[in-house]
């Protein structure tokens, strides 16, 4: 038996680095309209008393990935980790208040 569907193709998949204020509204205007998100954070360590947050990495539709990165090298690109995380606050209330978790 399958316990999981099997993997699209590769060339079926999207993966979308935001880094830069114009690519972040973007994200977020389509963050907006998600009903459902999925998300994961890429830190300095696996302790958390020790770690840093490094990146930020969503889905809210099959096969397209975001990837926001907030620290890195000098020269990299990257977002303000402050803009996105008061972003982010400002767009949380949705995901949590119980008219969506009885929508869902």
């Amino acid at each position: 038996s399958r316990l999981a569907p099997p993997r699209p193709d590769s060339s079926t998949r999207r993966f979308e680095t935001v880094d830069d204020p114009a690519k972040f509204a973007t994200f977020l205007k389509g963050l907006q309209q998600a009903k459902r998100i999925c998300f994961d954070t890429e830190t300095t360590s696996i302790d958390p008393t020790r770690a840093d947050l490094v990146g930020l990495a969503f889905c809210w539709e099959a096969h397209t990935s975001y990837y926001l990165p907030v620290r890195g090298p000098d020269g990299c690109a990257k977002l303000d980790c402050d803009t996105v995380i008061a972003a982010l606050r400002r767009e949380s209330y949705r995901y949590a208040s119980p008219e969506s978790l009885a929508s869902s």
